[in-house]
């Protein structure tokens, strides 16, 4: 597999972003909080009773966009 006589190493390692595609899909579907952590089922069932409620008293915050508005501010100045 590895041909070490030519006095350097020609090995390839290929690195596998994921092992099961299954796992990686399920991953993504999976509701995430701050950090990105995981969310628990307790803490999914708290964030849709909030929704169904209509209590906005938990703001969801989108990192991106605040990304975007100091680009262009810095672009402006």
């Amino acid at each position: 597999m590895c041909n070490n006589t030519l006095g350097g190493s020609q090995c390839k390692i290929i690195l596998q972003p994921y092992l099961h595609e299954s796992r990686h899909l399920h991953a993504l579907k999976r509701a995430r909080g701050c950090g990105g952590r995981f969310l628990t089922a307790k803490e999914t069932d708290n964030q849709q009773k909030q929704d169904e409620s209509g209590d906005k008293s938990h703001v969801n915050i989108n990192l991106e966009s605040g990304k975007d508005k100091v680009a262009s501010s810095e672009n402006a100045s």
